[in-house]
This record gives C-alpha cells, structure tokens and sequence, in this order.
C-alpha cells in the first residue's frame, strides 16, 4: 500500500516503534485528518482510522483536519512518544499506540502560522518557534515548550534576542 498525497508536510521517525509518521495537507495534498503510519520492518503504510473530512480547524471526530500545511509544525516527543501538532484551532496529541489523536487545547500561547510555526523534539519535550516570520506571520516571537500532561505551552526563558522564524 502506498501513503496518500502529503506535499507541504513533514514527516517524523519514531525509533522506539521503528516507523514513520506524516500528517500533511494544503493544495493539492490530502486535506483529511488521516496520520499516516509507514511501518519500516513490513514496508506497509497504514492509518489507525477512516479518515475525516475537510473543514480547517477540529472535525466534529475531535481529529484535526490538515487542510492547513505542516511542515515542520508537528514534533514527535521523546518524553511522552507521542506527536505534538500545533494547527490553526489549538494544538492535539496523537498516540501511535492507540493509532488515535487523544488530547487537545485550544489555548495556544504563539501565533500559528502554517507556513513559519516551527516544532522539534527535544529532551524535554516539543519546543515550538513561532512569530516574527517573514511571510505575513503575526509577531511577536514567541519559543515555547509544550507539556502533554498538562496539556498546556509555557514560554522558555530566552537569553538574548532570538532571531524572527522564517519560512
């Protein structure tokens, strides 16, 4: 089986599950709310789920659609190991054990801009870069970390001036 269209996305590796995840959408790409799920060791791609239409924001499913881009907007917490995805209606959690999106808050500390907002990994959970872009972006800049627990971002404290994201 093969993957959906996932232009303008951003795919992640989950070395503990040995698989790779995309959630993309925008243009011509797949606009559902449907995570794909590559599975290295069987060479198969799968989703946990029928997948959800269109409507830019949270389904009536609870699921995020991604009719908006991803690129670099959704992480993989190595924390908790599972994806963080900021979007355009607040930020949801996926779980790829049980194949399902199983958080979300509409609270969202930056501006989210499809095409600037910036999320990674890290030792402590999903950091995101956001504002101050060069395409449009609302400012101002804003780097936070995200706790799947509390469900909630928290501004990091930041020596310096850090630079505008861009696109």
């Amino acid at each position: 089986a093969t993957c959906g269209e996932t232009s303008w996305g951003t795919a992640l590796f989950d070395p503990g599950r040995d698989q790779l995840y995309t959630w993309s959408g925008g243009h011509c790409a797949d606009p559902s709310d449907a995570l794909h799920t590559y599975h290295v060791a069987i060479n198969r791609w799968s989703i946990g789920y029928i997948a959800g239409g269109i409507g830019k924001g949270t389904l009536f499913t609870g699921r995020p659609d991604c009719m908006n881009h991803t690129y670099k907007n959704f992480a993989f917490d190595p924390v908790t190991k599972l994806l963080v995805a900021p979007h355009q209606a607040g930020t949801h959690v996926y779980d790829p054990e049980k194949r399902e999106w199983v958080g979300f808050t509409a609270e969202q500390l930056f501006p989210y801009n499809s095409y600037s907002a910036k999320c990674v990994g890290t030792p402590k959970g999903v950091v995101a870069w956001a504002g101050g872009c060069n395409d449009g972006g609302p400012g101002p800049i804003s780097f936070q970390l995200f706790d799947v627990k509390a469900m909630k971002w928290t501004p990091l404290p930041v020596k310096g001036r850090v630079p505008a994201n861009v696109h």
